[in-house]
């Protein structure tokens, strides 16, 4: 073993803000194929990006950034980082993407009236989402925001296009598809009746087609503080995570429509299965320390298994290997299926006749055994036959005697005959 490089506590590097103003965590942001790392330094106000098999700073010098917020790494793809900075002397604020080694600015967004801002990637990282809260009049001191989206789409090859989505007033959970293209957005308004708030849940498109006019449908009768797709897309489920009623909404995304609703009362995480068919809801002991248990759903809301198991920490599905198709061999398959799905129906079919004959094959050998053990024996008892009427006869001494073996098939008889 070989140490490359140690960083000094002393020297700001693990506390880059200074020490009454840590970073935030993780310290160090690593990307997606580990051959970088990036720490953000908020006193410098900049990224200062390391080689990992080095630990020496790129190009030996940082990226700097005025009034630089928060940044974060592409997960797949390529090393491609994305940051954002509020406004500061006029200047607005901005989202951009930058290339990392090249530094290049990929994309960048600038943004007016920003009191926040969330850089949240896809985890195929085709989309990076940024729900920006703006200030809804000019006087900032009443603190007033209302929610937006600002989607950059990363699936492109020659340029990346920003989808701008409005939604409105108290958003209280939101969750963009990661094999489609929509975003689901759930919105609570205080009312005065006897639940004592309104729910809506509005879904937006991110396809650049629809730019102008991203809004796609509003579904009311929804209560659900979580909002969670299935790895596969089109299926949304809403749960109530934060309420004691426990519901669980499923809902197919390509209809609007509500599929079934179940209950898991107390339950405080859902988590998807890799291959979209399972969802698992369970009580998590660190939050309630009372009947701790699981249930494990269909994509489609029936029940599949209930347990209660005690001291339940953490439930984690089995992770899939990666594909061994690429994007590109995926979607020639699914634009060309009835030609595939004719190639193997006749693959199927030349199997179960190969089958077929196998069997009728064994089913004959036996029939064939069959056949010679009954002839066989018929010989036998011919011959059996024969000894008999002699001796009946008196054509047989009594002093001589012939031994006849008869087989039978559960056991061996031997039989003497006078």
């Amino acid at each position: 073993a070989k140490v490359v490089r140690t960083f000094s506590v002393e020297a700001g590097i693990i506390y880059p803000g200074g020490r009454d103003r840590p970073a935030k965590w993780p310290l160090l942001q690593w990307s997606y194929n580990d051959e970088y790392f990036g720490i953000l330094s908020l006193a410098n106000q900049s990224i200062k990006v390391f080689r990992s098999d080095t630990m020496k700073l790129l190009d030996d010098k940082v990226i700097s950034i005025p009034n630089l917020k928060d940044f974060g790494w592409r997960p797949t793809g390529s090393n491609v980082l994305a940051y954002w900075f509020p406004e500061l002397n006029q200047k607005p604020a901005q989202v951009a993407l930058i290339n990392i080694p090249s530094r290049t600015i990929a994309r960048q967004k600038n943004l007016v009236g920003v009191h926040d801002c969330e850089l949240n990637w896809t985890d195929n990282g085709k989309f990076l989402l940024c729900k920006v809260l703006h200030y809804t009049s000019k006087s900032r001191k009443q603190n007033k925001t209302k929610t937006a989206f600002e989607v950059f789409n990363l699936s492109l090859d020659k340029e990346i296009p920003v989808i701008s989505i409005d939604a409105g007033d108290n958003v209280t959970s939101y969750a963009l598809e990661q094999n489609g293209n929509k975003i689901a957005v759930m919105c609570t308004e205080i009312t005065k009746d006897v639940l004592g708030h309104h729910t809506t849940l509005k879904f937006f498109s991110v396809d650049p087609s629809r730019a102008s006019n991203p809004f796609l449908k509003e579904m009311t009768g929804i209560h659900a503080s979580h909002l969670s797709w299935s790895p596969l897309g089109q299926y949304l489920l809403a749960a109530g995570i934060t309420q004691n009623t426990g519901d669980l909404v499923f809902i197919d995304a390509a209809e609007f429509s509500v599929i079934n609703k179940q209950t898991h009362t107390g339950f405080t995480d859902v988590q998807w299965d890799p291959t979209g068919r399972y969802v698992c809801s369970y009580i998590n002991y660190m939050t309630r320390a009372t009947e701790c248990s699981y249930a494990l759903w269909t994509f489609y809301g029936r029940c599949y298994y209930r347990f209660m198991i005690p001291f339940l920490y953490a439930f984690k599905w089995r992770g899939r290997p990666p594909k061994v198709l690429t994007e590109e061999e995926q979607l020639k398959i699914q634009k060309n299926i009835t030609y595939y799905q004719r190639i193997y129906e006749q693959k199927d079919k030349k199997a179960q006749r190969n089958e077929a004959d196998k069997l009728h094959r064994k089913y004959r050998a036996m029939y064939e055994d069959f056949m010679d053990a009954k002839s066989r024996v018929k010989e036998r008892l011919h011959r059996l036959e024969g000894s008999l009427n002699r001796r009946l006869d008196g054509e047989i001494d009594e002093n001589n005697f012939d031994v006849e073996t008869v087989e039978t098939f559960d056991k061996e008889k031997v039989e003497i005959i006078k």
